[in-house]
């Protein structure tokens, strides 16, 4: 590994990192509550998540720290195979960032209050409550999406896998929830149909990675 690679992206990514954890501060302290921005579009709400970005894998902490942790480790050592000051670079920067910002509040709160909750508090239209750590993730994912298709599918497996896990643990306890998309259209439980719908793009993102 070149040291001299990854300083520069790991210090740009902290500083992302330490902008998040500051604005999830200031919701905590002031305790930001169903504060409308713009009608029935923004609010900014404080909640709190267990689960990785957009609530996915809630309640399951110490799973979805070693998921993040390892996802970061890979992230560092993808900067010794982008060029300096490319767009993947940056888009690299902004997902690091991200991933510093969550974990960094889960690992505080695991060790110090073992709980392992995420600040959440932007509600955007239907979108499950996210952060500014959730919001790099996304923007730095999309961008990937331009550039290598290999590390988005790489991503999409991990987050998939991590989402059956739950789903299939929440239906060893029996726990029937419905969905908004294909649980209600096929009368299905959310657990029943997301596990569906993730084995089936599992499958899918298989067969283009392996077509790559």
């Amino acid at each position: 590994m070149n040291l001299k690679s990854i300083q520069k992206p790991i210090f740009t990514s902290l500083l992302l990192a330490l902008f998040d954890n500051y604005i999830k501060y200031l919701i905590r302290v002031n305790n930001v509550q169903e504060n409308e921005i713009i009608e029935n579009i923004l609010t900014i709400d404080l909640t709190y998540n267990t689960g990785i970005a957009f609530g996915l894998l809630s309640e399951k902490t110490k799973i979805t720290f070693f998921i993040s942790l390892g996802v970061l480790i890979w992230l560092i050592l993808q900067f010794n195979k982008v060029q300096n000051e490319s767009l993947e670079y940056y888009s690299l920067v902004l997902i690091l960032g991200g991933a510093f910002g969550n974990l960094g509040e889960r690992g505080y709160n695991l060790i110090f209050s073992n709980n392992g909750k995420v600040t959440d508090f932007i509600e955007l239209l239907f979108i499950p409550s996210f952060n500014l750590a959730d919001s790099f993730i996304s923007i730095g994912i999309f961008l990937l999406m331009r550039l290598h298709i290999y590390i988005c599918l790489i991503i999409t497996l991990i987050i998939l896998i991590s989402t059956s896990i739950g789903v299939i643990q929440s239906l060893q306890k029996n726990e029937n929830i419905k969905c908004a998309c294909l649980g209600s259209v096929l009368n299905l439980p959310m657990t029943e149909a997301t596990l569906i719908e993730n084995f089936t793009m599992i499958v899918m993102s298989l067969i283009m990675l392996f077509s790559i």
